[in-house]
């Protein structure tokens, strides 16, 4: 097995649709690595500035130390925007090792388990008519065949206050309307409900079998979901932020 040392850390926003890490080593070798698409520039300039100097001339297979070193070492300024960006360097540094061993990923994490992976199809929009957004989302269940859809519910932030009154449950009501009882779907608050307008809303999404409820209450107040959680029979999903 050949040595390699990382001797450049690039990072590339991509018209602020993601952004892209690519890793060189002395030997040629060449690691890609993608980021989150949350603020493209300010992750490019996480990647250049603040981290790149932490891998540069260091061993990739040294993973697990690059990678605490890079969340510890600038600790000021920790935070999702940091972890996002060292996200993509580490994921550069997997494609070197697999690269340098001619082993697929995959099978340095363990190797296959699964040979499908359900998916579904994520709606970012409340500024379109719950109409609209059935009809969007039913083209895309048709074209592409995905088994579950996730629509945003409440006003982000919101403080129990809807894009209008109604809305919230208005297209949870098309939605399943044009999707029919066989395919799943799921609501993302965007931490827009107290506790209590949270588990009004969610015992009334249960009676169209809603799959799960994200974010229902503020992220960072964790007692807030957790009692919408122990109140309603579906799942509530949390940790995006983390």
């Amino acid at each position: 097995m050949i040595e390699v040392k990382i001797v450049d850390v690039k990072a590339f926003n991509l018209a602020n649709r993601t952004v892209l890490v690519k890793v060189t080593t002395d030997e040629g070798i060449v690691g890609w690595g993608e980021c989150s698409p949350m603020q493209p520039p300010v992750i490019v300039a996480h990647i250049e500035h603040t981290l790149k100097r932490f891998v540069i001339g260091e061993d990739p297979f040294d993973l697990e130390r690059l990678v605490e070193r890079m969340f510890l070492a600038p600790y000021k300024i920790a935070g999702q925007a940091l972890a996002i960006a060292i996200s993509g360097i580490e994921i550069a540094l997997w494609d070197i090792i697999g690269k340098v061993l001619n082993v697929p990923i995959y099978k340095l994490l363990g190797g296959t388990y699964r040979t499908k992976i359900p998916v579904y199809a994520s709606s970012m929009r409340r500024d379109i008519s719950p109409q609209e957004e059935a009809k969007r989302l039913a083209a895309l269940v048709e074209e592409f065949g995905f088994c579950a859809v996730k629509v945003r519910v409440g006003n982000r932030f919101g403080a129990d206050e809807d894009i209008y009154p109604g809305r919230s449950m208005e297209v949870v009501r098309e939605v399943r309307k044009a999707l029919g009882d066989g395919i799943a779907i799921m609501v993302d608050a965007n931490s827009a409900f107290t506790p209590s307008r949270a588990i009004e809303l969610g015992r009334r999404l249960e009676e169209f079998g809603v799959f799960h409820f994200e974010e229902p209450c503020p992220y960072t107040d964790l007692d807030a979901n957790a009692k919408v959680a122990a109140a309603l029979d579906m799942p509530v999903a949390l940790g995006e932020q983390e």
